[in-house]
């Protein structure tokens, strides 16, 4: 609608008060807040921009399998999948964790693992923000073709669509679930990849982005699985889970 049209403009005119890379890049994000401390893993450790690859240059038939994916989709995305996508846009860890382990997961019953998520949530916003800025800031679909038509609001996903943030933490979490509950792995994965695909249902990211969000998460496990902390605290939750009886 007009609101939407609206957001569209103004985000667009936002990015174009910045000098541009390139046709299909932005600058930067303007002045980020300072994000906390890391707990277990720091941007510097994974070496960015050596571990993520370039997305597909603006003018290659790489980029135009991108855009002719999010028209395929946008054409056929029904009310539901548009819902779905929505949800997920607004919280990632807590609902995955609640839709893989039932309503009894809750912090209350389980605090340990609640605070694990709420730290590697925590490291992921700088992670996340670190990996957009690796390879420089890529548009969003809406704003390199206009006819992309994303079905969520612009507001609140910024303007850097490589590699897709909700993706990375996503399969992050998937990981360190499978780790805590091995047999819960594949359905952990499973909802991870929806989680990512809803990203293109949604019109905001390329399939390419999702394919920079694998190297990202598996980057950090590497580097959660070399910390002393993480591993020591996964063990607590390990045997808070089981005292729950939740296997």
């Amino acid at each position: 609608g007009k609101d939407r049209a609206l957001t569209t403009v103004l985000l667009a005119l936002f990015l174009l008060a910045s000098p541009a890379e390139g046709t299909q890049a932005s600058s930067s994000a303007a002045q980020a807040p300072p994000l906390p401390a890391p707990v277990y893993v720091a941007p510097a450790q994974l070496d960015l921009p050596r571990v993520l690859p370039p997305w597909p240059a603006a003018d290659s038939l790489a980029s135009e399998a991108d855009v002719m994916t999010v028209l395929a989709v946008q054409a056929r995305r029904t009310r539901a999948e548009e819902r779905d996508a929505q949800a997920d846009s607004v919280t990632i860890m807590p609902d995955f964790t609640k839709r893989l382990l039932g309503p009894a997961a809750t912090p209350e019953r389980l605090p340990k693992l609640f605070a694990l998520m709420g730290a590697l949530q925590q490291d992921m916003r700088g992670v996340n923000r670190a990996a957009n800025e690796a390879r420089g800031y890529r548009l969003r679909p809406v704003l390199f073709d206009r006819r992309i038509k994303p079905s969520l609001d612009m507001i609140g996903h910024g303007a850097a669509s490589y590699p897709s943030a909700r993706t990375s933490s996503g399969k992050v979490w998937a990981e360190v679930i499978a780790l805590l509950l091995p047999g819960r792995a594949e359905a952990a994965r499973a909802e991870a990849e929806r989680i990512a695909w809803r990203r293109v249902v949604g019109g905001v990211h390329y399939p390419s982005d999702l394919g920079g969000s694998l190297h990202v998460a598996r980057a950090v496990m590497t580097a959660l699985q070399a910390s002393p902390s993480f591993q020591a605290d996964l063990q607590a939750v390990r045997a808070e889970l089981a005292a729950a009886g939740i296997r």
